[in-house]
């Protein structure tokens, strides 16, 4: 009997945090990562998001995915309140719209689905605590949300074809840190590498990042860190392999950005 065996279905196994907001158009973001996924919808406004070494222009309509561990954040940069629409997420098999820009058709669609979302769950200020009703309307949330993020990548803008100064000089500094993982650089170092100021990086990075870049490097070695334990390496040979002369500072460090110990991962 012939058969359509279907693969890598996307499959939603926990929800984190669920919430719209509008924020002032001078609010200041705070870059993050975090080990479960993350969508952002922009309800009105404009904003720019960076992703990694990437920058991106997101206006209304339109979405972005984060994956697992992917430092990001957003800026407001328009005149207007701006005015988002946030879930994240653990799962499996989910599409890979990563670093594009993801255009939304059928806005109404995602106002019904987050407001019904408050009529389901229970909530802890924005996390997702549990369900209201012991009826199936949760998985048909979760089924809903799973043909959302199909959909996503139905309709995607291909990358920005030209950066400012400023966010070409951010994609350069967040590169020049990915290709050196293994060392223990300081601000100082960092600008020499790149012929720039140490306020030239500073500014820069806090601009984009909203974080210092030796923050954004620690987060960076422990992205890799996951990798290397994964593969079989130490915590002490993945320390050193990360510029960490102390396996237990660098430790102290992973569980502090992962929440979890780096046992968990070997």
């Amino acid at each position: 009997m012939n058969q359509f065996t279907i693969k890598d279905n996307p499959r939603i196994t926990s929800l984190h945090s669920l919430f719209t907001y509008t924020y002032p158009a001078d609010f200041k973001f705070h870059g993050e990562s975090h080990n479960f996924y993350e969508v952002i919808i922009i309800l009105s406004g404009s904003a720019t998001v960076a992703a990694d070494s990437n920058v991106f222009s997101l206006k209304s309509g339109q979405a972005f995915l984060h994956p697992p561990m992917q430092f990001h954040n957003v800026i407001s940069d328009s005149s207007e309140p701006l005015s988002v629409a946030v879930i994240s997420f653990s799962g499996k098999h989910i599409p890979k719209t990563f670093n594009r820009v993801c255009v939304i058709e059928n806005m109404s669609a995602v106002h019904n689905l987050f407001s019904r979302a408050q009529k389901i769950f229970n909530f802890n200020d924005i996390w997702v605590t549990s369900v209201k009703n012991n009826d199936n309307s949760h998985l048909i949330f979760i089924k809903e949300f799973e043909t959302f993020l199909i959909n996503l990548n139905e309709n995607t803008l291909s990358k920005k074809e030209k950066l400012s100064i400023s966010e070409a000089n951010y994609s350069l500094i967040v590169k020049t840190l990915e290709e050196n993982t293994d060392k223990n650089l300081k601000v100082g170092d960092i600008a020499k590498l790149l012929n720039m100021s140490e306020i030239g990086v500073q500014k820069t990075f806090s601009k984009y990042a909203g974080v210092g870049v030796i923050e954004y490097f620690n987060n960076i070695k422990i992205r890799k860190g996951i990798e290397l334990l994964k593969s079989g390496l130490s915590v002490k040979e993945t320390a050193l392999q990360l510029g960490f002369n102390d396996a237990n500072y660098f430790s102290t460090v992973f569980k502090r950005i992962t929440g979890n110990p780096p046992s968990k991962f070997i």
